[in-house]
């Protein structure tokens, strides 16, 4: 399973955002700089960070991660100038996403984020099968499969362990 940190100070959001992805993801979370510097960055699929905390700016902590990794990063903010957007994005976020969003509409950003940086293209075939993790098109013998989410995850789960 992916693993995203999500480095928010107010806990609520982050909880939230967390609640959001727990089914597709694994989620750390740290709540200010000083314990998001804690975390090793590289062991991490993405990364959601917001921009403003108490201890530091999270662009320079952009900078910082920028320094010893490539992993996507996604600012998630309030601030909604262009000229903050410009500049998170020429200092090396993938994507910038403000405040009040929609959790669909940052699922759909995380996903864009982890489906680029894959090396798999979630295409799984053999003689009988044919499972499409993005696309969710699940097929046995050219039949459609209805797998339910918990199902899809699972078989996702058996196929990269076989």
């Amino acid at each position: 399973m992916k693993k995203i940190l999500i480095i928010e100070d107010d806990k609520k959001l982050s909880n939230g955002i967390c609640l959001a992805l727990r089914n597709d993801y694994y989620c750390s979370q740290a709540y200010s700089l000083i314990t998001a510097r804690e975390f090793d960055v590289k062991q991490f699929d993405l990364i959601l960070l917001d921009i403003n905390f108490p201890d530091g700016s999270g662009m320079d902590y952009l900078m910082e991660i920028r320094r010893e990794s490539n992993v996507p990063v996604i600012l998630v903010t309030a601030s909604n100038m262009e000229i903050d957007i410009v500049s998170g994005l020429e200092q090396g976020a993938d994507d910038y996403i403000t405040k009040p969003f929609s959790l669909m509409v940052l699922r759909a950003r995380v996903n864009v984020q982890l489906r680029d940086s894959r090396q798999d293209t979630g295409i799984f075939k053999d003689a009988d099968y044919y499972f499409d993790f993005y696309k969710m098109e699940f097929l046995y013998k050219g039949s459609p499969v209805c797998l339910s989410r918990t199902e899809q995850r699972v078989l996702r789960c058996l196929i990269e362990n076989r």
